[in-house]
C-alpha cells in the first residue's frame, strides 16, 4: 500500500502554519553542472538566506570541503578536504565551527556512516554544516548506508542546505540523533528504513526542523520520515516543512511521523491502493 500525505506539524504551543511553496530542486544524479565551480561564493550566498538560524552564530573555526579536495590538505578555502568525516574529525568540542560543503555528490567511505560525538554542552561549542543549497550538495548513502549513524546527546549540531538521499539502515536511514539538532532548508528524499524513520531521534534534546522537504522515504513499520522518543520536558519544533509520498508496508502504521511527545498535528492523508 502506498500512502501519500502532506503534514504540517507544530509542537509545544506553536501555531500550526499553513503550507507554503518550497523552492524547486534538482535531485537527479547529474550534478556536473554544479561542481565545476572552484569558489564557495554560492555557499556563502546560501548562508545569507538563513539569517534566522545563523544570527546568533559566532564561528571561531571554518573548514571547507570539496569532493575534488584532498584530506591531506589544510581544510582552508584554497586547500579543502575531500570528505565530511575529515572535517568533523578536525573539530574540537570547544570550537564554534562551521563546515562549508561545496556543491557535489558525497558518498561512500568517510561521507556516510558518520558520527558526531562532541561534548559541546560542557565546552560551549557547536558544529554547523552548510551546503550550497538548491539541491546542489548531496549526501548519498547509495542504498547501502545511513548518512549520520550517531549524533551524541551532548553535541549541538546545525545542518543547512543539504540533500540526504538513498540512506539505508534499520532506523534513522538518514540521521540518528540524541543531540541538540537544528535542520534548515534540507531535503530528505528516497531514504529506506527497514524498521522506521529517515530521522530517528532517540531520547533527544531540543530539536528544530524548518523549511525542509521529506519525500519518497520508506519505513517498513511506518514513520518513514520522522520518529522521536524523549521526555515531555524537551521541545521539538517542525515549522514550514513538507512531508509527502512516504510509504509503509502496513496499513495500520502512521506513514510519515510519530512521536511520544505531546504535540499538535494537522494531518491530511490520501490513500492509493
Amino acid at each position: 500500500m502506498k500512502i501519500n500525505n502532506i503534514i504540517l506539524v507544530s509542537i509545544v504551543l506553536l501555531a500550526i502554519l499553513s503550507l507554503n511553496a518550497v523552492n524547486a530542486y534538482d535531485n537527479s544524479n547529474n550534478t556536473e553542472k554544479y561542481i565545476s565551480s572552484d569558489s564557495y561564493e554560492e555557499i556563502v550566498s546560501a548562508d545569507s538566506f538563513n539569517d534566522n538560524i545563523l544570527a546568533s552564530a559566532s564561528y571561531n573555526k571554518t573548514i571547507y570541503v570539496n569532493y575534488t579536495g584532498d584530506d591531506s590538505g589544510s581544510g582552508g578555502q584554497n586547500s579543502p578536504y575531500a570528505t565530511l568525516n575529515k572535517a568533523i574529525s578536525s573539530v574540537n568540542a570547544s570550537d564554534n565551527a562551521v563546515v562549508y560543503l561545496s556543491a557535489g555528490r558525497y558518498s561512500g567511505e568517510n561521507n556516510t556512516d558518520l558520527s558526531i560525538n562532541l561534548a559541546h554542552k560542557n565546552y560551549n561549542g557547536s558544529l554547523t554544516i552548510i551546503g550550497a543549497g538548491n539541491g546542489q550538495t548531496i549526501l548519498d548513502g547509495n542504498d547501502e548506508s545511513a548518512i549520520f549513524t550517531s549524533i551524541s546527546a551532548d553535541s549541538i549540531v546545525t545542518l543547512i542546505n543539504i540533500t540526504f538521499t538513498h540512506g539505508k539502515s534499520e532506523i534513522g536511514s538518514a540521521i540518528t540523533t540524541s543531540g541538540n539538532l537544528t535542520i534548515d532548508n534540507c531535503i530528505f528524499d528516497s531514504n529506506y528504513a527497514t524498521i522506521r524513520a529517515a530521522i530517528y531521534a532517540e531520547d533527544t534534546e531540543d530539536m528544530k526542523i524548518t523549511n525542509s522537504i521529506f519525500k519518497n522515504n520508506y519505513g517498513l513499520e511506518g514513520c518513514a520520515d520522522f520518529y522521536c522518543t524523549g521526555s515531555e520536558s524537551i521541545t521539538i519544533d517542525i515549522i514550514n516543512s513538507t512531508f509527502i509520498n512516504s510509504t509503509t508496508a502496513y496499513s495500520y502504521s502512521l506513514p510519515s511521523f510519530q512521536s511520544n511527545i505531546q504535540m499538535q498535528i494537522l494531518l491530511e492523508i490520501n490513500l492509493e491502493i
